[in-house]
């Protein structure tokens, strides 16, 4: 359940990723859309006022010689998937309680 598979949308790669975290959905769902949970482990600061469909967000990269990137949230259906651009690129989180305890997380 932890490796990489590299998938096609169209004529664009998609990575995914399938993990078990032995944390309950809820615990899961708020350090993947908390925006100070998420500058823990997500590579960018996201700014966003509220999370849902259709809002509008930007990514910094502090400390980088990178400027700031819009985002747009595509999906938002809480506790289970969140779904956002990055520039040109999707982002998505799917959170299902895992068999046998945890959380399943692609």
């Amino acid at each position: 359940m932890s490796d990489a598979t590299l998938l096609s949308a169209g004529n664009r790669p998609v990575l995914r990723f399938e993990r078990h975290l032995p944390l309950p959905v809820e615990t899961v769902w708020r350090a993947v859309t908390d925006k100070d949970e998420m500058r823990s482990w997500f590579p960018t600061r996201i700014e966003i006022d509220e999370w849902k469909v259709g809002a509008s967000l930007v990514h910094h990269f502090d400390d980088q010689d990178v400027g700031p990137l819009p985002g747009t949230v595509l999906e938002w259906d809480p506790p289970r998937r969140v779904s956002f651009t990055w520039s040109d690129d999707t982002i998505s989180f799917e959170l299902s309680p895992a068999p046998g305890g945890g959380t399943t997380f692609v």
